[in-house]
């Protein structure tokens, strides 16, 4: 018999995809629909174990308005890393500033090498070898699985127990409909001393730690003031942003200082040969054929963001500007 974290939460399942993949833009939809909904019924923990590598408009407002009216939104880092070991990318809607990004490790507090990973993660949590109901073989069956959704579910339970506990506390009660509550969870992470990951990269970009129940619910909340003023929760303001932002990622390896959406639009102009005032629109079109195509070849994506930096600009251009055209995926369509 399995038990869950917060067995006594009531859980109401939100079919919104048939795959944990949404890289079409109407499973994107269907998703920040469900979020609308969870939040309009009073919904306060949202536990989100599917996304893609972009978000979206829908999705980004979503999330933010979710945050804006105090409800956590936990959210898987993703299985990103599973075909590119060490690729340092989140899945959205985990790496919007409205979510709580989970990453994944084994029993022994060892990061997994198929999670999802970089400066956005808020906690980690165990994702492989996790017990699990198997309804497929009989109601009591039990099985083994792995991947950032065990993690992800964990630390949603944890949450849920968290604001059971400290429902009452003065703290709680000042974070009730805004977006403090994401705030202060968030602060919490890092004040109630988690136990470290066994990085098999850089420490930082694994979050506070090993989320541990004993630890986090142990901790009583701050006050509000020790945190500071309200967060912002709004996410990017147009396609070339959030594709500047993935592309900075892609670079914390190295600690690297960021793309800027100025230059991400002037290396799109150049890739795809068009003037910079028609990047928005070709972007619509073909936003997520382009990142299909990134993400099944990393070293493309890599080299797009050497471009926009200027780094062997004509190195990476020669190498993409065959490839990425919209003559390619309008052939897609």
């Amino acid at each position: 018999r399995l038990v869950g974290v917060a067995p006594q939460a009531e859980v109401i399942p939100y079919r919104v995809s048939n795959t944990v993949v949404l890289a079409r833009p109407r499973l994107r939809r269907n998703l920040a629909a469900a979020i609308q909904h969870a939040v309009d019924h009073d919904c306060k923990v949202i536990s989100i174990s599917l996304g893609w590598i972009r978000a979206g408009a829908a999705l980004r407002e979503a999330v933010a308005h979710a945050a804006q009216r105090g409800v956590l939104i936990i959210a898987a880092t993703g299985q990103l890393g599973r075909r590119t070991p060490g690729l340092r990318v989140l899945a959205r809607p985990a790496a919007l500033p409205g979510a709580i990004a989970v990453a994944s490790c084994d029993h022994m507090m060892r990061a997994s090498s198929f999670s999802g990973r970089g400066r956005g993660v808020d906690v980690t949590a165990p994702g492989e070898h996790i017990w699990r109901a198997n309804i497929k073989v009989s109601a009591d069956d039990v099985e083994t699985s792995y991947g950032t959704s065990y993690s992800t579910a964990q630390v949603a339970g944890i949450a849920a127990l968290w604001l059971q506990k400290f429902e009452d506390h003065p703290a709680m009660k000042a974070t009730e409909g805004n977006s403090m509550r994401l705030a202060l969870f968030r602060h919490m992470l890092r004040y109630c001393e988690l136990p470290p990951v066994g990085a098999i990269d850089k420490p930082e970009l694994w979050g506070a730690g090993v989320m541990n129940a004993t630890r986090f619910l142990g901790a009583e909340p701050i006050p509000l003031e020790s945190i500071g003023s309200m967060p912002s929760v709004d996410a990017w303001a147009d396609d070339v942003e959030e594709l500047a932002a993935l592309l900075s990622e892609l670079d914390s390896e190295q600690g690297g200082s960021g793309v800027s959406s100025k230059a991400t639009r002037a290396a799109l102009s150049d890739v795809f040969a068009v003037d910079g005032t028609q990047v928005d629109t070709l972007l619509e079109d073909h936003v997520d054929e382009l990142l299909v195509h990134m993400d099944a070849n990393p070293q493309e994506a890599q080299g797009l963001r050497r471009l926009v930096e200027g780094h062997a600009r004509a190195e990476a251009h020669a190498r993409l500007a065959p490839s990425l055209t919209p003559e390619l995926f309008k052939a897609c369509l």
